[in-house]
Formats: C-alpha cells, structure tokens, sequence
C-alpha cells in the first residue's frame, strides 16, 4: 500500500533531497506517521545539507527506528539534533537488543554520528537507567559532541554520578557544555559525581586508548549549568574545593541552587589560590606549564599568573550577603581571568557594595580584570551606588536594576571632581538602573554629571520603568533633560520610557 504523502511532507522531502534545506524543525501539531517519518528520514540519511533537525515532541514509534538509526549513521551534515518526546528517557526494565528501547537506538547512532556537535535532550524523562545507556553507548564512543543538554530531567543523585563516573570512565575529552539544569541534583550527587568530574579522578585506562597512553590529566568540561538543583552549600563547598585543581571550566552557573555565603567564600578562597601561587614554581614543572600553554591559560599579565580558566560565575537567586563580600572582593583584586560575575536577587546590600568597590575593584594597578558585574535586586541604595560612582575603574558593564538608588545627594554628586586623577567608572559602556524608583532630580544630578565627564565612554544608559506616563510633569521633564543629554553625547544610547 502507498504511504500517504502529505503536501507540506513532499515539499520537505524534495528540498532534502536536491540538498536545498539547511533548517528542519517539525512543530509537534504536525502529526507524522511512522510511514512517513521514514520517508523523511530515509531522505536525512543521503542529504548533504541539513544542519539542524528538531522533531522535539514527537513520539517516535517502532517501525521507524531502522530508520531513523540509518539515518544519524550515514548523514554527515548534521550539526544540531533534537527529536523526541518527553517519554524518550522512559527505558523499560526488561529491554533487551529485541526489545531495544529508542533512547537505546538514538544513543546507538549518535555513537557512530561523525558530524553532530548538539544534541538537546532537555525534558526527556532522562534518569538513571538512561544516564547509563548514555554513557556506555555516547561517551564511550562519540568523538564530535560538543555541546548536550540535559535540563529538566529525572537524574537525580545517582543518575548525575553515573553520567560523571561515565565521562571519567571513558575519559571523554570531547564535550564542552554540559547542561544539567533542574535534574534534582543534592548534595551527594555533586560529591560523587560533579566534583570528582571536575577534579577529574580518573582511576583507569580508556578502553579506547592503547596501554601505553598516559591517562587524561584534566576535565574537559568549559561551561557547566547547575542551576536549578538544590545543592546547598554542603554541594557548592564541594564544587569550591575542586576549582583550585581544575584547569578547563571557563563558565559555571549555581542559580538558584540554595547556596550562600560559605559556597562563595569557598569558591573565591581556592579560586584565589590558583592565582597567588608563585609562577616561578609552575614554569618549573614542565608537565604543568605544557597544560597551561595548550588550554591557553598563561595570561600576559605581569603581576599574576593563573591556572584557572574561569571567566564567568552565576550565582543568582541564592542567599549571599554582604559576609562573603570580602572573599569575592580579595579574588576579584588579583584574578587576571574572571571577566564577568552575576549576582542577580541576593542580599549584598550597601555593605557588599561597599567592601567590593573599595577592597577588590578599586585599583587600576592590580591584576583584577572584572568586564561584567551583575548586582539587579540586591538591596543597593544610593549610599551604596557612592562606591560605584568613586571606586570601580575597569568594569565595562554595571547592572543594578531592580535596587533602591535614589534619593541621590546634591552635595555629594557636586563634590564629586571628575578630572585625570577621577579613577571611578572610568571604563564603563553601559549603565543599567532600570526599577530603582529613581526620581526626576536623581535623573537630573546624572545627566549633570554625565555632562560634566563622568563616564566618558559611557555608551548605553537603561532607566526604565522608574517614570510612567501617569506622572506627566515628570514625563516632560525626563524626556527634556535626556533628549539634550543624547543631543550632546550622540553616541550615549539612552532607554528609558
């Protein structure tokens, strides 16, 4: 009997095939029958140009998956995939290779896949018996991922151990971004798994390598998201004391992961250490300085030399106060490579604030090398925003939405000498103050001292939602004292309605 071939289904098939789609992404309203997914994909398995294919939300039944195996082994062009619905991680208890599941067969193809760099697997149903089909069948044999996602699964603490224990295991040096968001990590999974990933504990030879290659010496792993898991501060130490012997990890996200002052003393104090310690002894160990070299880690700063490759830590929406300020402050002084922080609704207030601007960035003779600071929703008023004002000369990009500045100090603004030896936001592009109640004479006091040479190179200025059109004198005034402020800094972008 022919396969019914819908329209819409004949147009993808024939771009397929004459190599005229680059983009394939099938809605889940768009009902496929097992006949005619494998017209579909047995078109996949030949094209040289398809690049991404999304199915996400399909159910994909037995019939097709010879096809859809057949497909991932043979096409060559595809560089993102995302297919399946949120059942694929569900692996029955009797599968055996007859009653081979279809996360078995997709595992199975992308292990044999020579072009695939992303698989989003986010919302599978993905727990341990598939972590353990992932890593026998993935890691142990896929040499071009390098990006999975696997938020918003079911791994759990044992599932996330034996995803790490398979990454060790296999010593899989090929995927970089590791997306473990929402998977109901705790405290033992981190300790068992995340930090001996991270500290890269391998204890045996890859079967993949000959008996005289020496074992992997370090984690692969670049950016890491953790959000979402409540780890606590019994899993961020963890993670903290593992930074000092990790030389790969350039970006990792702890949001919202019940976290707090201990988890970033913690993170900064072993951070710090791989900062102070002395470079002569590291460029006396040939092994170590050739692993530097390779991950591109030796900075060409002469004051500091680091074996840490972090630039960028997440940790919104936890419970950090102004006690761990002069740990991030004491790092943030000397780390040559942490370039950007987000510390979005915690509870810093203006004593963070102030221990910040005044012990960490207040220099431009130390070795600090901050771009970006995030401290939206953190409690912050105009006595806090003083420090900023007069201390931080190197951040590029300041964000304090959603704080208190205002009620700003005519004698103080007036007092404020913005000449060569004025050292504060001296760098700084973009200012972001958006839900801060600022008031009309605050916005006025700014746009003075704008004029007045603060911030010269200021090149984006946010003030939203802090005047509304109800306030219609207001209004007029804002919209006046800022539309000469753009008529005199033309390249000064201003938002604020």
């Amino acid at each position: 009997m022919a396969t019914e071939v819908p329209e819409f289904l004949k147009k993808w098939i024939d771009n397929i095939e004459s190599n005229n789609l680059n983009s394939l992404y099938i809605l889940p309203f768009r009902r496929l029958k097992p006949n005619q997914f494998t017209l579909l994909l047995n078109a996949i398995a030949s094209c040289t140009s398809l690049t991404t294919f999304s199915a996400s939300g399909h159910a994909i039944e037995k019939e097709t998956y010879s096809a859809l195996y057949n497909a991932l082994i043979k096409n060559a062009s595809l560089i993102s995939l995302d297919i399946g619905n949120n059942k694929l991680g569900e692996v029955p208890e009797d599968e055996d290779e007859i009653n081979e599941s279809l996360f078995s067969v997709l595992c199975s193809a992308i292990g044999q896949n020579r072009s695939i760099q992303t698989w989003n697997l986010e919302y599978k149903s993905i727990g341990l018996r598939a972590s353990k089909i992932f890593s026998e069948k993935v890691l142990f044999n896929n040499n071009t991922l390098l990006t999975v996602s696997l938020s918003r699964n079911n791994l759990g603490d044992d599932g996330c151990i034996e995803l790490c224990n398979g990454f060790l295991k296999s010593q899989n040096k090929t995927i970089k971004n590791l997306n473990l968001i929402d998977n109901g990590i705790g405290p033992r999974g981190i300790k068992e798994g995340i930090a001996k990933l991270l500290k890269w504990e391998v204890v045996e030879q890859s079967p993949l390598e000959s008996p005289n290659t020496p074992l992997s010496n370090h984690c692969s792993i670049k950016e890491l998201d953790l959000s979402l898991n409540k780890i606590g501060d019994e899993g961020g130490i963890a993670i903290g004391q593992v930074l000092k012997d990790n030389i790969g990890l350039r970006k990792i996200n702890l949001s919202n992961t019940d976290i707090g002052d201990e988890t970033l003393i913690a993170i900064c104090n072993n951070l710090k250490q791989t900062v102070t310690d002395d470079s002569t002894n590291v460029k006396a160990q040939p092994k170590l300085t050739k692993m530097i070299s390779q991950s591109s880690i030796l900075t060409d700063d002469l004051q500091a030399t680091t074996t840490s490759t972090i630039t960028t830590l997440m940790l919104n929406n936890n419970n950090i106060t102004s006690h761990s300020c002069s740990a991030l402050a004491s790092l943030l002084a000397v780390s040559p490579r942490l370039k950007k922080i987000t510390l979005i609704n915690n509870n810093i207030g203006d004593e963070g604030i102030k221990t910040l601007a005044a012990m960490g960035l207040n220099s431009l003779e130390n070795s600090g090398k901050l771009e970006i600071l995030d401290l939206s929703k953190n409690n912050i008023t105009f006595e806090g925003f003083k420090y900023i004002l007069q201390y931080i000369p190197k951040v590029k990009i300041i964000t304090l939405h959603n704080n208190r500045i205002n009620g700003w100090s005519e004698e103080f603004i007036n007092s404020l000498k913005f000449d060569e030896q004025f050292i504060g936001c001296s760098s700084l592009k973009e200012l972001h103050l958006t839900e801060n109640g600022i008031k009309t004479t605050d916005m006025k006091l700014l746009c003075e001292m704008i004029k007045n040479g603060f911030a010269k190179d200021l090149e984006e200025l946010v003030l939203g939602a802090n005047v509304s059109l109800d306030q219609e004198e207001d209004w007029n005034q804002w919209e006046k004292c800022l539309s000469e402020l753009e008529d005199l800094k033309p390249k000064l972008s201003i938002t604020w309605k």
